[in-house]
């Protein structure tokens, strides 16, 4: 089964209650019961300070956000 978790928080990433840990443990068990998992957080300025030199560029792109086009991009850490 393909299965894809979008939160706020993750660990080891950001943590700051509960659903940190749940975010940072389930999807490896899953993966170990034999589903493709993938998880969908936020790019905090910890994430980068942390992590930068192991995440990828995937895609990046503009949405209108009332008057104005705000930045998106997707990242990518194997």
């Amino acid at each position: 089964m393909k299965i894809l978790f979008v939160a706020a928080e993750g660990a080891p990433f950001s943590k700051t209650g509960g659903l940190g840990d749940v975010i940072g443990a389930l999807p490896k068990s899953l993966v170990k019961a034999g589903h493709e998992v993938a998880v969908f957080l936020p790019y905090y300025d910890m994430v980068e300070a942390k992590f930068g030199n192991q995440i990828e560029d995937v895609l990046h792109f503009e949405v209108s956000v009332g008057w104005r086009r705000q930045y998106c991009g997707i990242k990518k850490m194997s």
